[in-house]
Parts: C-alpha cells; sequence; structure tokens
C-alpha cells in the first residue's frame, strides 16, 4: 500500500508534491511527465513490492532463504521485464546484476551495494523471524541481501527494517519496542559484509527518534526530510522511515500519507513504512478501497501470501 500510495511522487522535493498535488491523502495517478512513473496506472506497485514478492516466492518455493535463490529470482525480474537499460533500476542493484549476468558469483556481486534496495523488499524476513533469535534474522538479512547489498551500512538499514516488522508482530510490541529492535539489529548488521565510510544506522535511527518527539506529525516529517534526508541512501532512507513510524504513531495510513507528502524517495520509502505498521496494527487499518486497488491493478492475492508467510514461520526454527 505505502509503495502505491507514494510511487506518484517519488523523486520530487516537498515543494514539488505540494505545487501538483496539494496534499495528498488517496491513492493518485502519476502525472504523464513523471520519468520514472508516468505511464502507470493509479494503484500500481513498484520495484519494491515486486522484489518484495520474489523473496516471499522464495521462502514458499525453495523452503528456505538463499544467496542463490535471490539472485536468481533478481536476474530473472531484470530479464523478463528488460529493465537494465532503463532507470528502474537502483544503482546497487544495476551494478550486481551485470555482475551476476557475466556468472559471477552471488556471494561477491553485492560488495559495494549501499543504497536502500535491501530494506525495500526485506519485509518477509522480518514476519518468518518472528519466533526466532534476532542473531537468526540478522543472518537472513545478509544471505537475502548478498546477491545486491552486502555492505555494512545497507545489511544494518535491511536488518532495521526486517527486525521492526518482525517486532511489530508481536502482540505486546510498541512504538518504542519497535524502534528499539531496528536499532538492536542495525548494529548487529554493521559489522558484517564490506565494510565502508558511512554513518551508523543505528545511531541515525536514534537521532530520528529523537527529532520526530513531541512535534506534530507534519513538522515531524519535515524535520526528518531536511535533516536526516529521503534519498535512495540505507543510512538516510531507513532512519527516516522509522522516524515516520514513531511520526505517525503507528497507524498505517498516517505513516504512508506523511510519506508520499514528505517527497524524495517515496514509494520505497512508503513501502517500508507501510510494511512496518501495516505489522503493527494489521491490514484492517488500511481502507478497504486501497487494498482492493492496489490488489486488482497488480494482479496479487496478499492474503494468502500472508497467510502462507505466517505458516512458514511458525514451522520456522
Amino acid at each position: 500500500m505505502g509503495d502505491a500510495f507514494g510511487m506518484p511522487m517519488a523523486g520530487w522535493t516537498p515543494a514539488e508534491v505540494k505545487s501538483r498535488y496539494g496534499f495528498v491523502n488517496d491513492l493518485i495517478a502519476p502525472a504523464p511527465d513523471h520519468t520514472l512513473h508516468g505511464k502507470l496506472p493509479l494503484g500500481s506497485i513498484t520495484d519494491d513490492t515486486q522484489l518484495t514478492l520474489a523473496i516471499v516466492d522464495m521462502i514458499l518455493v525453495d523452503g528456505a532463504v538463499s544467496r542463490r535463490g535471490m539472485a536468481d529470482r533478481i536476474v530473472k525480474w531484470v530479464t523478463e521485464n528488460n529493465l537494465l537499460e532503463t532507470r528502474i533500476l537502483g544503482p546497487s542493484t544495476k551494478a550486481a546484476v551485470r555482475d551476476l549476468m557475466a556468472g559471477r558469483d552471488p556471494s561477491e556481486t553485492g560488495r559495494l551495494g549501499t543504497t536502500n534496495g535491501g530494506a525495500m523488499k526485506i519485509s518477509p524476513i522480518g514476519i518468518i523471524n518472528v519466533a526466532r533469535p534476532m542473531a537468526k534474522l540478522v543472518d537472513d538479512v545478509e544471505e537475502t541481501c548478498m546477491p545486491t547489498h552486502c555492505t555494512g551500512v545497507a545489511l544494518a538499514a535491511s536488518a532495521a527494517v526486517a527486525a521492526a516488522v518482525s517486532e511489530a508482530l508481536r502482540a505486546d510490541s510498541t512504538i518504542n519496542s519497535v524502534i528499539a529492535a531496528s536499532r538492536r539489529a542495525a548494529k548487529l548488521g554493521e559489522v558484517r559484509g564490506t565494510q565502508l565510510a558511512y554513518p551508523s544506522v543505528e545511531k541515525r535511527i536514534a537521532m530520528a527518534a529523537r527529532l520526530v518527539r513531541g512535534k506534530t506529525p507534519e513538522k515531524a516529517a519535515a524535520a526528518l526530510y531536511y535533516q536526516i534526508g529521503a534519498d535512495i541512501s540505507s543510512c538516510d532512507a531507513i532512519p527516516t522511515a522509522i522516524g515516520l513510524f514513531a511520526a505517525g504513531g503507528g497507524d498505517p495510513m498516517k505513516t504512508i500519507t506523511l510519506t508520499a507528502n514528505m517527497g524524495g524517495d517515496t514509494d520505497t520509502i512508503g513501502a517500508i513504512v507501510g510494511g512496518i505498521a501495516g505489522a503493527y496494527t494489521g491490514v484492517d487499518s488500511f481502507p478497504r478501497h486501497i487494498l482492493d486497488t492496489v490488489e486488482r491493478v497488480n494482479h496479487l492475492d496478499l492474503a494468502d501470501k500472508s497467510r502462507l508467510l505466517m505458516e512458514f514461520a511458525r514451522r520456522y526454527r
């Protein structure tokens, strides 16, 4: 829902979003001149959800999380949709896919991937790890992200999102416990993979949580945009996503509405916060017409996928 809600504004500044649409509070169609999504109908998902569903397929079809399973699905998705020569792929994924298609080992192809392309698709790993130790969750995050985003900064960000989803699914979770889980996982993830000179995702999540405290949701979103960032960098987008979850009080529609109007990488950040907030409150917190539209336009059966993932989670130890 967050992906489709933020899709029309992706890449725009807050001023551009406001001048074109005023205040967005429902699904809208993208402007025809949108460089990435101008031809997509209202309610369309993007690569964020398409690759999330690739992880779901890996889990349910293969019965396991594996770098090879993830690599094969990404290459298949790129090839079938002729994406290498488009602007759809992020820089980390595009570079990795070229290497994978050239026959390189998926253990090596993601060693320089730093963008939010790992975190955007990782929510199913959080779902299946709801009853497992945090270290096991981070193991699965690393295995999944290895073909495209195996750097400390990207793994920290991806682990933070997966852990936030996992914690949000617990009956006794709170906004603070979700934030705390994301920070613990980020700290575990940041020491894995290629070590590059990026800010600490864990510390920036803490900064984002402090930044939104005591502010109205709209002022909190503006503070996150200008002081943390809403671009494709893992160390910007993911702390901002966690901050938006807090600013929206964990409410899915309030959170994805804040994201869409904030500007920046609105489809990806929307997908991330929609996943976390949706796990926190449940799918019934989304208006039925939005769910129905997204499922119909994209030919999805999200209830069935969710049920199968939860069944897998109960067996996964």
